[in-house]
């Protein structure tokens, strides 16, 4: 099942005191304290970052494009799956200017493992956008850190003008292409 995280929000902020005072909501609350940063509405991190070609991706280079950012790894059945849909959403809008940036955090030992692991992935799905591992550069910028991603995948999708619009954890939903087709008039 998948739940746009604002309904997390949205329910929490709809609990009586009563139960937001509890050990377990006090839990929750943390939880929420990490989603509201990325909920709709709200500005995108500022990141840079090389991408697996060696070309500078950054939010300032991304400005005036719908893009989607993709929180995947390898590893994770349920991302990989959701490949084939991201395909179709590439293939439909990327001549009117979407893109794609899939920021994996892979589980290798090392960053050569993890390279090696992400571009397999890559290669094999077949998955032809934007593509940066987390774990190079890390040590400047974390991104799924920043983001307060804490479950894969997870995919946020960021307006023209910087600001997000919807953000998805799991993989399972139309949110995402039902914001695509107001935008695209589709």
């Amino acid at each position: 099942m998948c739940i746009r995280d604002s309904h997390y929000v949205e329910a929490w902020k709809n609990l009586a005191p009563t139960y937001k005072n509890t050990i377990l909501g006090q839990g929750i609350q943390k939880s929420v304290d990490k989603l509201t940063p990325t909920l709709a509405g709200t500005p995108v991190f500022a990141f840079e970052r090389l991408d697996k070609d060696g070309k500078k991706v950054s939010t300032e280079q991304l400005k005036g494009k719908t893009y989607l950012l993709d929180f995947w790894g390898s590893w994770c059945g349920p991302c990989r799956a959701s490949h084939p849909h991201l395909k179709e959403l590439y293939k439909k809008y990327s001549s009117k200017g979407f893109e794609i940036v899939a920021i994996a955090q892979e589980r290798g030992k090392t960053l050569d493992e993890s390279k090696a692991s992400w571009l397999k992935a890559i290669k094999d799905d077949q998955i032809n956008w934007v593509h940066i591992l987390n774990q190079d550069g890390i040590e400047k910028q974390n991104i799924v850190k920043m983001f307060h991603i804490s479950a894969f995948p997870t995919k946020i999708l960021i307006d023209s003008n910087g600001k997000i619009l919807v953000r998805v954890t799991s993989s399972a939903t139309d949110d995402i292409d039902k914001a695509l087709e107001r935008i695209y008039g589709l």
